[in-house]
């Protein structure tokens, strides 16, 4: 199978949207697993960066070839994750 640490992707810049509206954003790069928007200890205010898994890695290397996107106000940059189990 195909590894995590290919599949994820960190994205910085996400500002306080919310997870729905990442899945669809990401979604034109292929099929998106799962959507982890990073919060505060309040669990609340978004900390502005969020984990995008897509099912495959192709379409993770399809963002990161170009890292920059835009949703409304956002301006988003994609960087690989290096290690998908730490939190930086």
């Amino acid at each position: 199978g195909e590894g995590l640490e290919r599949r994820k992707v960190f994205v910085g810049g996400t500002d306080a949207r919310d997870r729905f509206e990442l899945v669809e954003h990401f979604s034109q790069f292929g099929d998106v697993q799962d959507v982890e928007v990073l919060r505060e200890r309040d669990h609340k205010t978004p900390r502005g960066f969020a984990f995008v898994t897509f099912q495959h890695a192709a379409a993770a290397a399809r963002l990161l070839a170009q890292p920059i996107t835009t949703l409304g106000s956002s301006r988003m940059e994609a960087k690989i994750c290096l290690d998908p189990k730490e939190t930086p």
